[in-house]
């Protein structure tokens, strides 16, 4: 082999090593990317997941609210109706004046 050749030779050499460690730098950046991405994936599905399960709580509350609400509402007008007799026979006896009954 003379120089020429050799230079030839050891320039193809160093061309295959770059292209190697180009190759291998690529494929471990390709590899930590794919392992980020599966990590940020789970992530998420595990937020998705987690909101998922708080809106179905608050929905299940809301509607022990809308229970409990139209139960204080028919309990209101319970007391409502009561005030207005009573309130009512008020009015007749003052009206009247009628206070004391023979």
């Amino acid at each position: 082999i003379d120089t020429e050749q050799r230079i030839v030779l050891y320039k193809a050499l160093e061309d295959s090593l770059k292209t190697a460690a180009q190759q291998d730098v690529a494929h471990k950046i390709n590899t930590l990317g794919s392992q980020v991405d599966n990590t940020a994936e789970e992530t998420m599905a595990g937020i998705g997941a987690a909101s998922q399960k708080h809106i179905g709580d608050l929905l299940e509350m809301h509607e022990k609210n809308m229970v409990a609400s139209a139960d204080i509402q028919r309990r209101k007008k319970l007391a409502d109706d009561a005030f207005a007799r009573r309130f009512d026979e008020v009015m007749k006896k003052h009206n009247s004046a009628n206070y004391v009954q023979s």
